[in-house]
């Protein structure tokens, strides 16, 4: 469309034709504006998008949140029911046992609390990571549980006092390197043949102190056990557990007598056909030979138990 302007010196209406500077001139123009307008609307839609995916962020952030306090509480009551029940559980042991759990059978639960100042990817991680430990805690409970009732039953079923059990070494000053042949098939070192041999050798020094692993009563050995066996008696602790005491070389007690655990009951020496002073010790169950080294829990710690255990296995001929 042509345009046209006021020509004051004619007075009258001319086309006008507008010159190349002129036309460079809108051009720049029009193309300023389109650019200023470009970033413009750049700037508007951008903070309009981010500002909505922040508020996303926002609740899926406070989401998260929420979530790990509610399982940081749920944590809190389980642990605090781990800690009951491991309490309860070395009360049980110490009571059966008389002495504390040798090794803690339960990973303590970490906390959590600077966990607070991740961002929110993170926050998801550790959500999923206390829930697993949550898991892992109420399973331990169970176990723990399971390990409980299990003890429980068992001291029910024996029917007597937890000191009634021979948990204890019946010497004083006992070592993994003091210990002997244990139950099975061993050499004899007069006979020079395989003979069964039912219970454990300790040894020690002449006058070492023998002690009563569990309260009892003293009973008489036969006169068959004491021909070769030396100065023999029973400990019958009430509760199907009977102790052997053969070999000693001083008796304290006498048959009838009531003895408790730790009680001195005689002293290590050579009686009865014996290679060396020891104490031939053993542990039988409704008549059942056991092996004692599994009854020392109670007064060694883990590497002490292992070590004798190792040691009782690995010795073929006896002393007695």
């Amino acid at each position: 469309m042509e345009k046209f302007k006021f020509n004051r010196e004619e007075m009258w209406f001319v086309k006008d034709i507008p010159t190349i500077r002129r036309r460079i001139w809108v051009v720049l123009k029009y193309l300023v504006i389109s650019v200023l307008l470009s970033i413009l609307y750049y700037f508007v839609l951008s903070d309009v998008i981010y500002i909505g995916e922040d508020r996303r962020l926002q609740r899926q952030n406070k989401a998260m949140r929420a979530e790990y306090e509610l399982l940081k509480q749920r944590l809190s009551v389980l642990e605090g029911t781990v800690q009951y029940l491991q309490d309860k559980d070395r009360k049980i042991y110490s009571d059966v046992f008389n002495a504390n759990p040798p090794v803690n059978l339960l990973e303590s639960v970490g906390a959590y609390d600077s966990a607070m100042d991740l961002d929110t990817i993170q926050d998801n991680t550790l959500a999923k990571y206390i829930a697993a430990g949550v898991d892992r805690a109420e399973v331990s409970v169970s176990e723990v549980k399971t390990l409980i009732d299990s003890v429980l039953s068992a001291l029910g079923f024996l029917g007597a006092s937890s000191r009634n059990i021979p948990s204890i070494v019946p010497v004083k000053n006992f070592s993994p390197d003091l210990i002997g042949a244990s139950v099975g098939k061993k050499i004899n070192p007069f006979y020079k043949s395989v003979m069964a041999h039912n219970g454990i050798d300790l040894l020690g020094a002449s006058g070492t102190e023998i002690v009563a692993p569990a309260d009892g009563v003293v009973e008489r050995s036969s006169d068959k056990d004491t021909r070769s066996s030396g100065n023999t008696f029973y400990i019958n602790h009430l509760n199907g557990y009977k102790t052997r005491y053969s070999n000693v070389g001083e008796v304290y007690v006498r048959p009838g007598q009531k003895v408790s655990q730790g009680m001195v009951i005689g002293r290590i020496g050579v009686s009865g056909m014996s290679l060396a002073p020891h104490l031939h010790y053993e542990v039988v169950f409704n008549g059942r030979y056991m092996d004692p080294v599994h009854y020392f829990f109670a007064s060694v710690g883990p590497r002490t138990y292992a070590e004798a255990v190792n040691s009782s296995q690995n010795t073929g001929q006896s002393l007695d």
